[in-house]
Order: C-alpha cells, then structure tokens, then sequence
C-alpha cells in the first residue's frame, strides 16, 4: 500500500467548500 501523510488527508478535506476545518489521527495498523 501507499502511506499517506496525516497532512495531506487533512488538506484534501479543507479543500472542500463545506469543511470548515479538519484533524486527520493516525493510527498504527496491526
């Protein structure tokens, strides 16, 4: 797969005109 920054979620998110803000957690697959 493809790791992908918490960063990058949270900008794809804010991106949107109806997301006012955004936190992105990660969290280690087991």
């Amino acid at each position: 797969g493809h790791r992908i920054g918490t960063a990058e979620v949270e900008s794809a998110l804010v991106s949107h005109p109806q997301c006012a803000e955004a936190a992105v957690v990660g969290v280690e697959h087991e």
